[in-house]
């Protein structure tokens, strides 16, 4: 039979049937959690470290019954290796050196030719773990040397404190003719309390002086959807100018987790890492990255970092922005304005020079120069943004003494772009049979619809003409939701050409004459602007982001949109034309036969320099 209840009593019930299924629900997820143990005593002794090769990993942690193996991951190129200590829902692996002597919350390897070549281990950082006091923090860096030297042989000696990559080392150096052993540890009033142990081979002890994430804390920090970076780094002298793209790897490249895509720090845009990307993210990772400099007091939108050869060419931080930022009134405008200019005449010891805007020129920007001994820095914004004018951007450069190209043109009063004569210098060709410009700045515009502006700031920048595509928008009338209409494109790149000694050119799309027209332009070394329609799930069948394709705030409900590339060249024999995307890193270099391109071609221009 069927029984009723008044509804007064329904209240009661479910509460009374929910007590226990709450039981049951907890009593669950604390089974759920399986708890692992893996002593890494093989890599704590440099003995058989360095002999360790990446193919004998399983040997030495065997996964048993498992699908995959909890205890480490290792890349497809077989050059890295993480242990982590949350390798899965459900799993938690406790890591240990010296037989289970000191506890290790994480632990990584790099390897160069299949053989292991660095090993970096987390002992303890308070951001993962119960917080120590200092006095518990001393006695375990104690035991740890101790530990040390028992295993290594002999006395280490002190290091620091000293300023390094990512802050203040201070520690106990251990170094003969077969390896380097660093145990270093957080110095002072430092907020966060840490405790790091790397191991290298001779020649690599660079890679020792880096205070490296911990995955551990990472882990526990993303939790709350969150995450901090602080970008000072890059903006402290002389430190900044001796970082390198492998110091920025080991500072911001949290184990286990992908430059390229998945790290919520920084992005490598280029393949040759020769930027870096840094930016404020909503993603799958963590729902936000706070970016700040001097001591957190000034917010930063993203960050783009540039490398010659390895070495810090520059540095450009976006402090505010339209596209990006929470909207400012002037007196915080001023007061981010204000608190940088100290920041640059303090640390290159001179006062700056006014520039002012070209009002005949489409990219108008006031600014203030710094020069000296030391480097060059630079404050950029637009016209009146400090007077009546709503602000639109505000950026800060700083860049070695002798930096060149579109870096130092931004912090000079020169105005025009490369001459014709010197494009072709980039001009390329290979085995296969392509004819490319190579050289050209890879920019990413993130979740915006800004692939015009973007597309249009690589091209400039390859021409040495300082901008961004923030300030790009601005002149084109670019929303981050809207994107831009090929009418203000056109009229904002002829209001260039006073300036910059440039000529705007329409591409004449006969099918004959523009396939001829393309592969002069390309010769010439000159790149050309490409506008075309496009599917959304095909290019999503590529491997691309949809989010990023197109311009329009209701793409997502279309299958066809509009978006701009780069034609960067071309293969006559194939008939193919080479092309690149502004989406960073993997989109750098892609080809489509020259008749499907043809197909969904709206448009194709060029800004071309007139000086020879």
């Amino acid at each position: 039979m069927r029984r009723w209840y008044p509804p007064s009593s329904l209240p009661i019930l479910l509460v009374a049937l929910a007590v226990p299924f709450a039981h049951l629900r907890a009593a669950e997820e604390e089974k759920a959690v399986e708890r692992l143990d893996c002593a890494l005593d093989v890599l704590g002794d440099p003995s058989a470290l360095w002999k360790l090769k990446a193919d004998e990993l399983n040997k030495h942690f065997p996964k048993g019954e498992r699908k995959k193996n909890p205890f480490f991951r290792m890349n497809r190129g077989k050059t890295r290796v993480v242990f982590n200590p949350k390798p899965e829902d459900g799993v938690e692996v406790g890591y240990s050196l010296f037989k289970g002597a000191l506890p290790v919350q994480d632990a990584s390897l790099q390897l160069s030719s299949g053989q292991v070549r660095r090993a970096f281990f987390s002992i303890y950082h308070d951001g993962a773990s119960a917080k120590l006091e200092p006095e518990g923090v001393d006695a375990l860096e104690e035991k740890a040397a101790a530990l040390l030297t028992s295993v290594l042989g002999f006395d280490p000696k002190p290091f620091g404190p000293k300023k390094v990559t990512g802050g203040v080392l201070s520690g106990k150096l251990w170094r003969n003719g077969e390896y380097a052993a660093f145990l270093s540890r957080s110095v002072g009033d430092s907020k966060t309390k840490w405790i790091q142990l790397a191991m290298v081979k001779p020649g690599d002890e660079a890679s020792l002086l880096v205070v490296r994430p911990s995955l551990a804390a990472f882990q526990k920090e993303a939790e709350t959807d969150a995450l901090h970076c602080a970008l000072d780094e890059f903006v402290t002298l002389p430190g900044a100018f001796k970082l390198t793209s492998d110091l920025v790897d080991l500072h911001f490249n949290v184990p286990g987790v992908r430059a390229r895509r998945g790290n919520p720090y920084f992005q490598w845009l280029t393949g040759s890492r020769s930027r870096a990307h840094l930016r404020r993210l909503e993603g799958d990772l963590v729902k936000k990255v706070s970016l700040t400099i001097l001591d957190g007091e000034i917010p930063v939108d993203e960050a783009l970092v540039d490398f010659r050869e390895g070495k810090l060419h520059g540095v450009t931080i976006s402090i505010y922005n339209r596209g990006d930022s929470e909207k400012i009134g002037r007196a915080e405008f001023e007061r981010r304005f204000q608190r940088c200019s100290k920041l640059l005449t303090d640390i290159l010891g001179v006062r700056p020079k006014r520039r002012d805007a070209d009002r005949n020129s489409g990219l108008q920007i006031e600014s203030w120069l710094w020069s000296s001994t030391k480097g060059k820095g630079a404050i950029e914004y637009n016209p009146g943004a400090r007077e009546h004018v709503s602000p639109e951007f505000l950026r800060l450069r700083l860049a070695p003494r002798e930096s060149k190209g579109g870096m130092a043109a931004a912090m000079s009063e020169r105005h025009s772009a490369r001459p014709l004569s010197k494009l072709t210098e980039s001009v390329r060709t290979s085995k296969r049979g392509d004819t490319f410009i190579g050289d050209i700045p890879m920019v990413d515009q993130g979740m915006k619809g800004y692939c015009v502006a973007a597309t249009c700031q690589r091209l400039f920048e390859y021409y040495e003409i300082p901008s961004d595509q923030h300030q790009l928008a601005l002149a084109m009338g670019t929303t981050a939701q809207s994107g831009t209409s090929g009418q203000d494109m056109k009229q904002a790149l002829k209001k260039i050409d006073y300036r910059y000694k440039t000529r705007f050119e329409e591409v004449d799309l006969a099918p004959d004459a523009y396939w001829k027209d393309l592969r002069r332009y390309i010769d010439d070394g000159v790149p050309v602007l490409w506008t075309l329609l496009m599917s959304a799930q095909a290019e999503s069948a590529q491997g691309t982001t949809p989010a990023k394709e197109g311009e329009g705030a209701q793409r997502r409900a279309v299958r066809v949109v509009g978006h701009m590339r780069m034609i960067i060249g071309y293969n006559e024999k194939k008939g193919e034309i080479i092309y690149s995307d502004p989406w960073g890193a993997g989109h750098e270099f892609k080809r489509l036969p020259r008749g499907k391109a043809y197909g969904a071609t709206t448009g194709m221009y060029v800004l071309k320099p007139t000086v020879r």
